[in-house]
């Protein structure tokens, strides 16, 4: 009886043990990360690992207080299928310029507070065509993409 009761002590702490365990103990490590060393670098490694051509991106401010207004435009992007690239929202970031140039781009949609003059300018410099997409602020912004999708359906 002894034995029994330490074997059942022993499975339920290995069973404890086990459960708090992260799940990639488990799981096969078949992922691949993606990143670069600042946000907008590791937009362009994550546009330039989904696509290897696109006539069309997506460029919203990656500065910390505009975020949101990549995240508002994703389901654009999508629709688009397009890339999204963070850029500075009072300048164009050169690095991005090279991507877009790489996969093809003509037509870019500025969203948010990306869509600057100063950004537009150096877009459209570079021969794109710029669409700009922005409200007053990031809540007009994010509600001008989600009523903007509903009248489209």
């Amino acid at each position: 009886m002894r034995k029994l009761k330490k074997a059942l002590a022993s499975l339920a702490i290995a069973g404890m043990v086990l459960s708090m365990a992260p799940a990639s103990i488990f799981a096969a490590d078949d992922t691949t990360r993606l990143y670069g060393d600042n946000r907008y670098l590791t937009s362009i490694a994550v546009a330039e690992a989904a696509y290897s051509e696109a006539t069309t991106a997506v460029v919203a401010a990656g500065n910390q207080a505009n975020l949101v207004d990549a995240l508002a435009a994703a389901p654009l992007a999508a629709q688009k299928d397009a890339p999204i690239y963070l850029t500075d929202k009072a300048d164009m970031n050169d690095s991005v310029v090279k991507s877009m140039d790489k996969l093809g781009v003509k037509n870019v949609i500025v969203v948010g507070a990306a869509a600057s003059d100063a950004v537009v300018k150096e877009l459209e410099a570079e021969g794109f065509a710029v669409q700009k997409l922005a409200g007053q602020g990031r809540v007009e912004t994010a509600s001008f993409f989600s009523s903007r999708r509903r009248h489209t359906r």
